[in-house]
């Protein structure tokens, strides 16, 4: 967990916040760009059209999502 309340932000950890660094929208863009969607559907097994939808879903403002990263219900145990 990134450091962005003023309580995590005092402890002794918070420069090293467990391994990780913050990044920017641009370093996030340019790792994400390898996976365009013939590359996650064979990596996921799902259909492209059907990883489509579930992109528009997201992407519509109008449709709320509520998602779930956690072990057991999204998350393998090698933790990536």
């Amino acid at each position: 967990m990134l450091p962005v309340n003023a309580l995590q932000k005092k402890t002794k950890s918070s420069a090293e916040a467990a391994g990780f660094k913050a990044i920017g929208f641009d370093e996030v863009a340019k790792f994400v760009a390898k996976y365009d969607v013939n590359t996650v559907s064979k990596l996921s097994g799902l259909a492209p059209d059907r990883l489509r939808r579930l992109a528009q879903l997201y992407a519509d403002p109008k449709i709320k999502v509520m998602s779930f990263w956690t072990m057991g219900f999204n998350q393998p145990t090698r933790g990536a």
